[in-house]
């Protein structure tokens, strides 16, 4: 289980802000789709920054994900770009909005 708060790197990628000074490039989950600016739409939701959240998922190393240390594969690619190797990865399963 995690929650945080969806934050944004300067580039544009997507964080998860964990309130503990981590700050892991999200995965989203199998069935998200582009969202309107910048987010991401799943389950008939739209997350964007600023939204506190929570769900299920693995927090993982890029090197982990499908082809995250080949330069040429998505996750390799945009891991690099958004950080991922150094700040990690949350991969989510789900995501909801967290309760105020």
């Amino acid at each position: 289980e995690f929650s945080g708060v969806i934050a944004a790197l300067d580039n544009g990628c997507l964080m998860l802000d964990r309130g503990d000074g981590t700050k892991p490039w999200i995965v989203w989950p199998p069935d998200a789709e582009p969202g309107a600016a910048g987010g991401a739409q799943v389950g008939g939701e739209l997350y964007a920054v600023g939204d506190a959240v929570s769900g299920t998922g693995t927090l993982a190393v890029l090197a982990d994900l499908p082809g995250g240390a080949d330069d040429n594969s998505y996750f390799g690619l945009m891991g690099k770009y958004c950080d991922g190797d150094a700040a990690g990865v949350a991969v989510l399963d789900s995501i909801v909005r967290a309760a105020a």
